[in-house]
């Protein structure tokens, strides 16, 4: 699956950086110290390079077929109080729920987070 440091690194600041600097190296690409090896990159890549690269990144399908998901997941409201949500992850054995405002997804709250 995707993490969130290829996330940022493909969705955040980087793609705004990218189309700016011409030549330089991962670093004046946007990504944070230390980002471009954990991702896999080597040090000298330069931005034309990573570019490419993360094109190919996007080009790729995600195989979702061993995750697991929840056809009715359970959401809260965004004005719902901390008690009554405690007591719903109680009564309801939950382990997260999704935070909605007006039906569009603002947040997640999980058990440990309460």
């Amino acid at each position: 699956g995707i993490n969130a440091e290829y996330g940022a690194a493909i969705f955040g600041s980087t793609t705004r950086h990218s189309a700016h600097s011409k030549g330089g190296t991962a670093s004046s690409v946007g990504l944070p110290d230390g980002t471009a090896s954990r991702l896999g990159l080597p040090d000298g890549m330069t931005t034309s390079d990573y570019n490419t690269w993360a094109e190919s990144q996007l080009n790729n399908r995600m195989d979702f077929s061993k995750c697991p998901m929840d056809g009715a997941p359970f959401q809260l409201v965004d004005t719902t109080s901390i008690y009554k949500a405690h007591t719903l992850f109680g009564l309801l054995s939950l382990s997260h729920a999704y935070i909605t405002e007006v039906g569009q997804l603002v947040g997640v709250m999980t058990l440990n987070e309460i």
